[in-house]
C-alpha cells in the first residue's frame, strides 16, 4: 500500500498559537520569550536582525567613500567631490542606523520599550496596560518582494509608540499585533 509522507506529518499549529508566533519571529531575527501561561516576558532583536543590510551597506559605503576621496583629490573638482561626499555622509548615517537595537520587557501591569544605538544613546518608554488601546502593524518599507512593518502601541493619549520595527511580512506583523492586543486586554 502506498502512503504519502505528508499525510503522516504533524498538523500545522493554529495561527494564534503563541509557540508558532515565537518560531516565526525567530526566523526574521526577533526573539520573543513567553512565560508558563503563554504571556510575553521579553522581546528583542537579535544579532541576525538586518545582517544582510549591514553587510551590503558596509561594502557600498567603503566603495562610495573611496570614490569620494578619488574625486576630492583627483580631477573631480570641488562641486562633484562635495556632492558625492554629502551622499557618503547620508549612507554612513543609514549604516549606523542599522545597528539600533530594540528590546521590550513585559509584566502583568505593562511594558517597557528600550531602544539603543550603541553605548551612547538610548530611550525608554514605559506604558501601563490600561494606557494601551491596541497594537497595530504599520508598513514601514519594502525591499524586493518583502514588505517590512513596524509594530506600534496606540495609547489613550492619542500617541503611538514603536514597539518593534522591521518585521518582515504582513501576516506575521498582524498576528503579532493581535497577540499583543490580547495581552493588553488580559
Amino acid at each position: 500500500m502506498l502512503s504519502c509522507p505528508a499525510m503522516h506529518d504533524e498538523p500545522e499549529p493554529p495561527p494564534n498559537d503563541p509557540n508558532s508566533l515565537v518560531s516565526s519571529l525567530e526566523k526574521v531575527g526577533w526573539y520573543l520569550t513567553l512565560d508558563d501561561r503563554g504571556q510575553p516576558v521579553s522581546l528583542g532583536s537579535g544579532t541576525r536582525h538586518l545582517f544582510a543590510a549591514r553587510v551590503f551597506l558596509t561594502v557600498f559605503c567603503l566603495i562610495w567613500t573611496g570614490i569620494c576621496v578619488a574625486l576630492r583629490y583627483g580631477d573631480g573638482g570641488p562641486f562633484l567631490g562635495g556632492l558625492f561626499t554629502f551622499f557618503a555622509v547620508l549612507l554612513w548615517a543609514a549604516l549606523i542606523g542599522t545597528f539600533r537595537t530594540s528590546a521590550v520587557e513585559f509584566n502583568d501591569t505593562g511594558m517597557t520599550a528600550i531602544s539603543r544605538l550603541g553605548p551612547f544613546w538610548s530611550s525608554r518608554q514605559t506604558l501601563e496596560k490600561r494606557q494601551i488601546v491596541l497594537f497595530e502593524a504599520v508598513q514601514s518599507g519594502t525591499a524586493g518582494n518583502t514588505r517590512y512593518f513596524r509594530l506600534k502601541a496606540d495609547t489613550i493619549f492619542n500617541r503611538k509608540y514603536d514597539v518593534a520595527r522591521d518585521i518582515a511580512g504582513e501576516e506575521l506583523a498582524r498576528r503579532f499585533a493581535s497577540f499583543l492586543s490580547a495581552w493588553a486586554k488580559a
